[in-house]
C-alpha cells in the first residue's frame, strides 16, 4: 500500500511538473491557457471577408458602396464542413452609423455546393438594388437583384448550364453572360452515318470520355432582356479574369476579351516587342502551336441586337502590368482602353518605331472603328460619391484581418467587424516575412509559419510551399486561399515549420536583378526560362542553408510542395537538386514533361522551358537532360501526386507520366484524383482530402507519425508499405557510386 502511495505521489508530481512545464511554455509563446490546436476543419471554415477592385484602382476593397455613399455591403465566406457548402452572407450597413458599432442587416445568405462562392460578382445598380452571382446546392449560378430595403430577391436567368461572368445596363433591363458550353457525349448525326470521326482539334480528355466534335469554343454568350428568354449571341474563349466582359450603357454593345488559338495569331504581330515575355511569347507564332490556345486575348466588339462581333482593334492583348481596364464613354459610342497595342500598319517609321515597343490609352468610336491615342486624364471619371469614412482590411501575416472603418475628417479610426472570433480558441504560431539572398544581388521574401510551441534552438521538420507570397496578407494555407493542398497552419500546428515563396525583396526591379544574377551564377545568356527555372531550384536550396544556419530546421527532413505552375519547378528541383527532398507533393499542375507536351497537343511553352526546340531529333537530347519527366530515376524522395478532374477527363492525365513512371521505377508514389475538383480546390470534402491529405503525408515521412482516426487505416497501409520500398531503395543507393545529380 505505501510502495502503491508512493507511486501515486510520484505520479501527481509529475503530472504537476509537466503542467508547470505546459503553462511556462504558453507563456514564453504567449499562447493563453486553453487554446487547441488548428485542424483542416478550422481552415475551411474561416470566415473570409471577399474583396474587389474599383475601375483603374485594384486596391483591395471589402466594401461595396450604393451610388449615393449612404450605405455599403460587406460578402463575407466560408466552408461549411458538414453540410459540404460554402456560405456566403451579404451585410448592409449605413454609412453614417459605421463609427458607433453598429449590427449589420444581414440581406441574404447562400450555399453552394461546387468548387464555387455562394454570391459572388457583387454591384449596385441603383440605390437600393444589388446584382451578382448566386448559387445554392445542386443549382446552377445564376443572376439575381436584391433590393436591400425590402429583401426582395429576384432571379433573372433560368440557365441549365453554368453563369461564369455577366455584365447588366444601369438600368437593370439589358444583360449579357457568359455559360459554359453544353458537351455532349457521342458521335453527332455526321459521325454516326459514316462510322468514323475525323480527329482535328478534339483534346484528348474530351476523347477519352466520349465527346467526339472539335472544342473550338468553350462558353457562350448570351443577352437577356428583363423577364424574356435568352439569346444566344455567339460561342467564345474567355479567360476566366474580371473585367473581360463588359456592356455598353445603352446595352447596344458589348466587349469581350478572347482568348486566341494558334492560328489566329497574325505574322505581323511577330514585330511587337513583348520586352521580358519575348521569348516565351513568340514561341506561339511557331506552326507547332497552330491547335493550340496561347496566351494572346483579343478585344471583340458585339452587336448585341444581330450577334455580328469585330475586332475593336487588329491588335494582341496579353495579361502584363495592368489588368484590363475598358470604360464606355458618350453613352456607349466610345470606348477607352487602357495598355492597348496599336496596328503596325502605318508608314511613318518612327511611329512604327513607338509602336512596336510600346503600350497606349486610347479611345475607340465603336461605330466607325477609328481609334485615338488619348491622355488617362481623359479617362472618364468614375462616379464615385464623396464618401466620409473609407472602410479597409486591417492584416498582415501574423495578424487575423479585421474590417476597421476611419472617418476622414476626424480620423478616428474603429473595428468593424472581426470575422472569426472562433481564432480566440486556437493556438496560433508565430507568423513573419523573412529574407534571404538566392544570389548575388538577388534577394527574396517568403514567410515563415513556426508551431505554436516553437522552442528556440530546436530543429524542426521544413516544408516548402511554392507558387508566390504575400507578406500584407493574413493566411491560413501560406498563399491566400490557395486550397489545393497548401495547408500552413495546420503543418505549423503538428510541429513542422512551413516556408511560402516567395516575393522579390525589391519591389521595383527585383525581378530583373534576379534574372540577371541566376545568369551570372549559372554562365549563361538568354534562355530566360530555363534560367528562371533552375534560379527557383537555387531559391529552395538557399532557403534551405539560411534557415539551417539559423538552426531552424533539420535539413535532412524537408518536404517540397507544388501546384499548377510550380509542378515544374519543384519536379525540376526533385531530379536535378543537390539537396535531398524527404517528401514531395505535386498537386494538379503542368510538369513540363513529354506526355503532357503530347497529351495536351504541342504547347511552345513547354519547348522553350526544355531546350527551345520539339522533343525529336536534336531538340530530344535536350529534353532528355532537362524534362523532369525524362530524369524519374533520380529521385529518391517519395511523391504524392494530386489531380483535378472538373470537366474533364483529361485531369488524370495531368500527373501520369510521373506516376507511371515511377511505379515502374519502383519508387513510392501515391495517386490521388479529385474528379469533381476544379484547379483551384474550395468544395469543403474535396480541401479535406487535399489539405489533410498534404499533413497526414508530411507528417508520416518528415516525422514517422499517424493519424490514429480509424478512417485512415487504410491510407497509412499503404504508406506503411511504400516506406519499405523507400528503405530499400535507400540501401540500394547507397551502394551505388556517387553521381552529379545535375548531369
Amino acid at each position: 500500500m505505501k510502495e502503491q502511495l508512493r507511486l501515486n505521489g510520484a505520479a501527481s508530481l509529475l503530472s504537476l511538473a509537466l503542467l508547470l512545464l505546459g503553462t511556462w511554455v504558453r507563456a514564453q509563446n504567449n499562447i493563453p491557457t486553453g487554446r487547441r490546436a488548428i485542424t483542416i476543419a478550422d481552415i475551411i471554415e474561416t470566415t473570409w471577408v471577399e474583396t474587389h477592385g474599383e475601375g483603374s484602382d485594384t486596391r483591395p476593397h471589402p466594401a461595396w458602396f450604393s451610388p449615393d455613399g449612404k450605405k455599403f455591403v460587406v460578402s463575407l465566406t466560408k466552408g461549411n464542413v458538414k453540410q459540404n457548402t460554402n456560405d456566403t452572407t451579404l451585410l448592409l450597413y449605413n454609412t453614417a452609423d459605421v463609427l458607433h458599432s453598429p449590427k449589420p442587416d444581414i440581406l441574404t445568405t447562400m450555399s453552394s455546393s461546387s468548387s464555387r462562392e455562394g454570391i459572388n460578382e457583387v454591384r449596385w445598380t441603383d440605390n437600393n438594388t444589388l446584382v451578382f452571382l448566386g448559387e445554392e446546392p445542386g443549382v446552377m449560378p445564376q443572376i439575381y437583384t436584391l433590393n436591400v430595403e425590402t429583401k426582395h430577391l429576384e432571379k433573372l436567368t433560368s440557365e441549365s448550364k453554368r453563369i461564369t461572368m455577366f455584365d447588366i445596363t444601369p438600368d437593370g433591363h439589358e444583360a449579357v453572360y457568359k455559360a459554359d458550353l453544353p458537351l455532349k457525349n457521342g458521335m453527332s448525326d455526321d459521325q454516326m452515318r459514316s462510322g468514323a470521326v475525323t480527329i482535328t482539334d478534339q483534346r484528348l480528355g474530351a476523347l477519352l470520355k466520349g465527346i467526339y466534335a472539335p472544342l473550338t469554343f468553350d462558353a457562350q454568350l448570351f443577352a437577356q432582356q428583363h423577364n424574356r428568354r435568352p439569346r444566344l449571341i455567339r460561342p467564345v474563349n474567355v479567360p476566366p479574369t474580371s473585367g473581360t466582359l463588359s456592356l455598353s450603357p445603352d446595352g447596344k454593345h458589348a466587349l469581350v476579351l478572347v482568348a486566341l488559338y494558334g492560328h489566329e495569331l497574325k505574322k505581323s504581330w511577330t514585330g511587337y516587342d513583348f520586352g521580358a515575355e519575348a521569348d516565351y511569347l513568340q514561341g506561339f507564332f511557331a506552326p507547332s502551336s497552330e491547335k493550340q490556345l496561347t496566351p494572346f486575348l483579343r478585344w471583340l466588339l458585339i452587336d448585341m441586337r444581330t450577334g455580328l462581333a469585330r475586332p475593336l482593334l487588329d491588335t494582341p492583348f496579353y495579361f502584363y502590368g495592368r489588368a484590363p481596364v475598358v470604360t464606355w464613354k458618350s453613352h456607349g459610342q466610345r470606348v477607352f482602353l487602357a495598355q492597348a497595342y496599336l496596328p503596325l500598319d502605318v508608314t511613318d517609321l518612327e511611329e512604327r518605331k513607338a509602336r512596336i515597343k510600346n503600350r497606349y490609352d486610347v479611345e475607340v468610336n465603336v461605330q466607325d472603328g477609328q481609334y485615338r491615342r488619348a491622355s488617362e486624364s481623359e479617362l472618364p471619371a468614375e462616379k464615385k460619391p464623396d464618401l466620409p469614412v473609407d472602410v479597409t482590411l486591417e492584416q498582415d501575416v501574423g495578424t487575423p484581418p479585421k474590417l476597421s472603418v476611419l472617418d476622414l475628417k476626424s480620423n478616428q479610426r474603429a473595428t468593424l467587424l472581426d470575422p472569426n472570433p472562433q481564432f480566440s480558441a486556437l493556438q496560433f504560431g508565430p507568423a513573419e516575412t523573412i529574407v534571404w539572398e538566392v544570389a548575388e544581388g538577388c534577394e527574396v521574401r517568403g514567410g515563415l509559419y513556426l508551431p505554436p510551441n516553437h522552442a528556440p534552438g530546436k530543429k524542426y521538420p521544413l516544408v516548402i510551399q511554392t507558387h508566390g507570397y504575400r507578406p500584407e496578407w493574413f493566411t491560413m494555407d501560406g498563399k491566400g486561399q490557395f486550397n489545393s493542398g497548401y495547408a500552413a497552419r495546420a503543418l505549423a500546428a503538428k510541429n513542422l515549420i512551413v516556408l511560402q515563396t516567395y516575393a522579390f525583396a525589391d519591389d521595383t526591379d527585383g525581378e530583373a536583378k534576379c534574372k540577371a544574377a541566376a545568369a551570372k551564377k549559372l554562365g549563361i545568356s538568354g534562355q530566360e526560362v530555363q534560367v528562371w527555372k533552375r534560379f527557383e531550384m537555387f531559391l529552395y536550396e538557399s532557403a534551405i542553408k539560411f534557415l539551417d544556419k539559423k538552426r531552424l530546421i533539420d535539413p535532412d527532413k524537408v518536404g517540397i510542395m507544388g501546384f499548377s505552375r510550380t509542378v515544374c519547378y519543384a519536379g525540376f528541383a526533385l531530379t536535378h537538386s543537390k539537396q535531398h527532398f524527404a517528401a514531395a507533393l505535386l498537386v494538379d499542375g503542368i510538369d513540363c514533361g513529354y506526355f503532357q507536351y503530347i497529351a495536351y497537343g504541342s504547347n511552345a511553352e513547354e519547348e522553350q522551358i526544355n531546350g527551345g526546340s520539339p522533343p525529336f531529333g536534336d531538340g530530344l537530347s535536350e529534353w532528355m537532360k532537362e524534362a523532369p519527366g525524362f530524369n524519374l530515376d533520380k529521385i529518391s524522395t517519395p511523391v504524392r501526386l494530386e489531380a483535378h478532374g472538373e470537366r474533364d477527363a483529361g485531369g488524370v492525365m495531368s500527373q501520369w507520366e510521373w506516376f507511371q513512371g515511377l511505379l515502374r521505377l519502383g519508387k513510392p508514389v501515391e495517386y490521388i484524383l479529385l474528379p469533381e475538383a476544379g484547379h483551384m480546390i474550395a468544395q469543403p470534402r474535396e480541401r479535406m482530402i487535399s489539405q489533410g491529405g498534404a499533413v497526414d503525408w508530411f507528417c508520416f515521412w518528415l516525422k514517422g507519425e499517424e493519424d490514429p482516426n480509424p478512417a485512415k487505416a487504410e491510407q497509412y497501409k499503404r504508406w506503411r508499405e511504400l516506406r519499405k520500398m523507400q528503405e530499400e531503395n535507400d540501401t540500394k543507393d547507397k551502394a551505388r557510386p556517387p553521381r552529379n545529380p545535375r548531369q
